[in-house]
């Protein structure tokens, strides 16, 4: 019964997170923080990677990118995604007329690490 009620505990505090119009106190995302951080192993499912479809690899792309390059410079879709053993490669094209590179992503397929960001023609 007392691990029924913590389990329950811990189901209401992230319902009130999920659904909170406030964001959460800082010092609980501090905590969360600290937690994540003595984590000896990464987060990774066993049975298959994180990252298991090309269209995961390519919202990871999108975020990434965007986040370096800029909204509207990450190129134009659709975005490939190529697997290269545990890695995937993700770019997409410049649209037609337009000179310059994009962003080429690769990204460790077991755990979703993003490993190299680079423009195309530099």
């Amino acid at each position: 019964m007392k691990s029924y009620l913590c389990n329950l505990a811990v189901v209401a505090l992230s319902f009130r997170f999920a659904v909170a119009s406030d964001d959460p106190p800082a010092a609980a995302i501090e905590k969360l923080v600290r937690e994540a951080l003595r984590q000896k192993r990464p987060v990774t499912n066993y049975a298959k990677p994180i990252v298991s479809t090309s269209e995961v690899a390519v919202g990871i792309h999108k975020a990434v990118a965007t986040g370096v390059c800029g909204r509207g410079s990450i190129g134009q879709e659709p975005f490939r995604a190529v697997r290269s053993g545990g890695f995937w490669v993700v770019y997409g094209d410049l649209p037609k007329g337009f000179y310059g590179g994009v962003p080429i992503t690769v990204i460790r397929a077991s755990d979703g690490k993003v490993m190299w960001v680079t423009i195309s023609g530099q």
